[in-house]
């Protein structure tokens, strides 16, 4: 009992911890409901992957995006890092990376043209790495105690395991109420997705002690 009570950390104590570990949970929630184990499916039957590009299967689809992103968002999160540091900047950054995926979210609602995708893809993709790696770096300058950080870091990654856990069987239920080639269920999730990063965004306004 006093190990698990450990774990608590009361937010009205220690707000700004409190609302940080919303905005996590709230972001990676919305970035599961936007791509989580989905992205497959979505370019399978609402894309017409494999009829766009005959011969060409899902799977390198799904690995094209991700190639992008990779090399798109391995350089400027260098870039978002050295600038971080060097206008003392934290928040700017990875609130400018929760941008980028509710811009991909919009973009999957309005459209599902495989460029369209693509590019989402590519731009959520970097904004997630921007988000992930400096918004790490502005949790650690919140920590309620220095003695506990390695506790604290831990309470801060139940956030971020607990969408991952629930999202994808809230996820295949939306999606089995529609039809397989049906955009429906998934204009449904990137909704949902867009509202969950936009609270995100909204909790992270409440940083007010990191800039």
């Amino acid at each position: 009992k006093d190990f698990l009570g450990s774990f608590w950390i009361n937010p009205r104590h220690h707000p700004e911890f409190g609302a940080a570990w919303l905005a996590w949970l709230m972001v990676w929630t919305g970035y599961g409901l936007g791509t989580g184990g989905f992205l497959f499916l979505y370019l399978q039957q609402v894309v017409g992957y494999e009829a766009l590009f005959a011969g060409h299967a899902v799977k390198e689809g799904v690995s094209y995006i991700q190639i992008l992103a990779t090399a798109g968002g391995v350089p400027l999160v260098m870039l978002a890092a050295v600038l971080s540091d060097r206008f003392k900047q934290r928040k700017v950054f990875v609130m400018s990376g929760v941008t980028l995926m509710m811009t991909r979210m919009v973009m999957q609602i309005v459209s599902s043209n495989w460029t369209v995708v693509a590019i989402a893809g590519t731009l959520s993709g970097i904004g997630f790495s921007v988000f992930y790696s400096l918004g790490l770096t502005m949790i650690t300058q919140i920590l309620p105690s220095s003695s506990s950080r390695g506790k604290d870091m831990g309470v801060i990654n139940i956030a971020s395991t607990f969408p991952q856990i629930i999202m994808p069987g809230i996820g295949a239920a939306v999606l089995g109420l529609f039809a397989a080639t049906s955009p429906v269920g998934f204009q449904i999730l990137f909704i949902a997705g867009f509202l969950f990063l936009a609270a995100g965004l909204g909790m992270m306004r409440r940083i007010r002690s990191v800039r």
